[in-house]
């Protein structure tokens, strides 16, 4: 038995196990509380991860992922074998994650993502309720098609500033999204793309804007802008639909085309 081990022998012995069977490491440190000093040791669970070959390169080997060690090892060892493959590809180097790379991945928890990351391709992280992102990486230029769409635990209140496309439906379904503005070089908002971002609170949009396209902030019941870019030129249909909280002077620019549908349930 385990616990008969001396002290100094049980960390080898349950390093031992966690090559042969990571959920079995999770059930003696949850049942076995003889075990809990080792279990509760961060330094411990970093070395777990090596034992795996589990440790990033991308992060501190104190917070993988932005996560605490043992968090990040729980998380690895739930994944499947496609999402868990594909966790472990990803290296300081990478600049893109590509189609529907974690698609489905309810157990993915990272708070950050590698550094030089420029691109997040369609459905990348799409339905992925756990991601928790406090931030994305600096070079970011481009989220493509439902990159984050349903991601209902993401928080972020900012976004990079070199980033210049925001594809359809990026960020929609995203009801935690907290974001205080957007990216200063954004022309256009596209298709949806924050559509049910329930506490999104915007009060100005970036002044470079010229379309925001059909449903982009439908039914964003937060969004509180105060006024538009004087260069915005195009409101599709259902832009703001059900977007209570906009201040009445808020549309005194020289916009050429409002779709009718704009603003239904504004008014």
């Amino acid at each position: 038995m385990l616990e008969r081990l001396q002290p100094e022998l049980r960390e080898s012995v349950l390093l031992a196990v966690v090559v042969e069977d990571c959920k079995g490491l999770n059930g003696i440190c949850q049942v076995n509380h003889q075990f809990d000093e080792i279990c509760k040791d961060p330094v411990f669970w970093q070395s777990a991860l090596r034992a795996k070959g589990w440790m990033p390169d991308w992060s501190a080997p104190s917070s993988p992922g932005g996560m605490t060690p043992r968090a990040y090892f729980e998380m690895v060892c739930t994944m499947n074998k496609r999402h868990q493959k594909a966790l472990l590809a990803l290296r300081r180097d990478t600049t893109t994650i590509e189609d529907s790379t974690f698609a489905n991945c309810t157990s993915l928890a990272l708070t950050h993502l590698p550094p030089h990351l420029t691109t997040i391709e369609n459905f990348a992280f799409a339905k992925c309720t756990s991601l928790a992102l406090t931030h994305l990486p600096p070079h970011l230029t481009t989220i493509e098609n439902f990159a984050f769409a349903k991601c209902t635990s993401l928080a972020l209140t900012h976004l990079p500033p070199n980033l210049t496309a925001i594809e359809e439906r990026a960020f929609w379904g995203c009801p935690s999204l907290a974001l205080t503005h957007l990216p200063p070089n954004l022309t256009t908002i596209k298709y949806a793309a924050f559509r049910d971002c329930t506490s999104l609170a915007l009060t100005h949009l970036p002044p470079h804007l010229t379309t925001i396209e059909w449903g982009a902030f439908r039914d964003c019941t937060s969004l509180a802008l105060t006024h538009l870019p004087a260069n915005l030129t195009t409101i599709e249909a259902f832009a703001f639909e059900e977007c209570g909280q906009l201040r009445g002077g808020a549309f005194e620019v020289a916009v050429l085309a409002i779709n009718n549908y704009a603003f239904i349930g504004y008014f």
